[in-house]
């Protein structure tokens, strides 16, 4: 007896049976027909569990089809067809067919063109979409890759294409909350990095698994680094001046400068207007790369605002920090290390302007901070005299200082915390306690600081 077509107009596929009469009567999978999730408001297909670890008459979202034997893991178990994986095992451990290469267990990649080898992960020459530069075929800008628009962009994920991918506000649709993305949670974030869901890119340390050390994440290189802004890695973050014109500049790049860091810039391009405007930040250029250079381990970020989701959405006020990292301490728990670059002092900033910007930082992102905000020019000493120490000096009083809260966490209990770097001595130090949501600021006496960079300021909700 000939199978069935399906119902649905102008489809050839075959129709499915539905023994659990979930599922559309004379229809194919795509159309509704076979054994549906039985998850309330799931459409998704149901998988069967030949080894009985998963839940009948579910999706593999919902803990149908065989799941990983793995003590404590729920993920869905993957086949191995040339037996070189763990039998009932989830990719993570060890199921799948694993390269063939020796001493190397990174999951295959198959090759339906017959132009890689098989039995092989991507780096030892594995799938067959892979180009010469070691990436997707398609979406390689060198290759010229059929995915790559006008613009050197994913053609689905260019705005000014209208990629398919991007909503009607301008964002990811998958990852936009206005749009209900596909991607985001029930807490309002990206669901695979969201530690709450027990996300998928969450290690066992409850961090990003690519950018876990102690994970050994696929974005730490062989000297414990993001690979991207490796040095000596020559990482894709670092200045283009250094890979592409053999400057010997180890600087992280700016987008805004087409990859390139300000200095580079400049110095390359000095016809170009936005050179124009780098010479004011000449001092910042220099405090910020002798810093990532000081400090590689951590994972720095330069004059860029605070963002809510990873790819999602902007935060509420664009306010930038010149340089941050997230802490993750063992005690204090995670809080934000920043550096400000303070020509001048800020001495030309209106009163109450730095109070202002702390409160709409915490509005972003309602967390702990410890500023360290740093005077790079001369100064008056507690005699009175103007003095102006050498930059070799600074730095290592600097360095010295963010390495101890990078040790030892924030030195008080309040959510932020401010200290000034080569300022002006003040007559009593002072804490500074105010609300983000006030213009009231309340001054109580502190204990003098006895490092070069004196603590001036806390501030707190009240």
């Amino acid at each position: 007896m000939p199978r069935r077509r399906c119902l649905h107009e102008g489809c050839r596929s075959f129709a499915q049976s539905s023994p659990r009469g979930t599922g559309k009567a004379g229809f194919c999978i795509k159309h509704g027909g076979g054994d549906r999730c039985e998850e309330p408001e799931c459409s998704s297909s149901a998988q069967s569990s030949p080894r009985g670890t998963g839940k009948a008459g579910f999706c593999k979202k919902h803990g149908g089809g065989d799941r990983c034997q793995e003590p404590g893991c729920s993920s869905s178990a993957a086949g191995s067809p040339r037996g070189t994986g763990k039998a009932g095992f989830c990719k993570k451990h060890g199921g799948g067919d694993r390269c063939e290469e020796q001493e190397c267990s990174s999951s295959t990649v198959g090759s339906p063109r017959g132009t890689g080898k098989a039995g092989f992960c991507k780096k030892h020459g594995g799938g067959s979409s892979i180009c010469a530069h070691g990436r997707q075929r398609s979406t390689c800008k060198d290759c010229g890759g059929s995915s790559i628009c006008a613009h050197g962009r994913q053609r689905n994920k260019c705005k000014d294409c209208g990629g398919s991918s991007v909503c009607a506000h301008g964002r990811q649709r998958s990852q936009c909350k206005d749009c209900g993305g596909s991607s985001i949670c029930d807490h309002g974030r990206i669901r695979s990095t969201c530690k709450d869901c027990g996300g998928s890119s969450i290690c066992d340390h409850g961090r990003i698994r690519s950018t876990c050390k102690d994970c050994g994440g696929s974005s730490i290189c062989d000297h414990g680094r993001r690979r991207s802004q490796c040095k000596d890695c020559g990482g894709s973050s670092i200045c283009r001046g250094h890979r592409e014109h053999s400057s010997g500049c180890e600087t992280l790049g700016n987008r805004q400068y087409d990859g390139y860091c300000t200095e580079c810039f400049r110095k390359l391009f000095p016809g170009d207007p936005r050179s124009a405007g780098i010479r004011r930040k000449t001092k910042e250029t220099l405090w910020v790369s002798s810093i990532v250079s000081e400090l590689p381990e951590q994972s720095w970020t330069w004059d860029k605002p605070l963002y809510v989701d990873f790819e999602g959405g902007c935060c509420a006020t664009k306010r930038r920090v010149d340089l941050r990292v997230l802490v993750e301490h063992a005690e204090a728990g995670l809080f934000w290390l920043c550096v400000e670059i303070d020509e001048g002092q800020h001495r030309a900033y209106p009163p109450g302007y730095e109070d202002a910007r702390y409160n709409d930082l915490f509005v972003d992102f309602s967390g702990r901070y410890v500023f360290v905000r740093v005077n790079p020019d001369s100064f008056l000493d507690a005699g009175g005299r103007r003095v102006d120490p050498d930059f070799a000096a600074r730095l290592t009083a600097v360095v010295g200082m963010l390495h101890r809260f990078l040790q030892e966490g924030p030195r008080s209990a309040e959510l932020v915390e401010v200290h000034h770097c080569f300022y002006d001595e003040p007559a009593e130090p002072v804490l500074i306690s105010t609300s983000p949501f006030s213009s009231e600021i309340s001054r109580v006496s502190a204990t003098k600081d006895t490092t070069p960079c004196t603590q001036k300021g806390s501030s707190t909700l009240v």
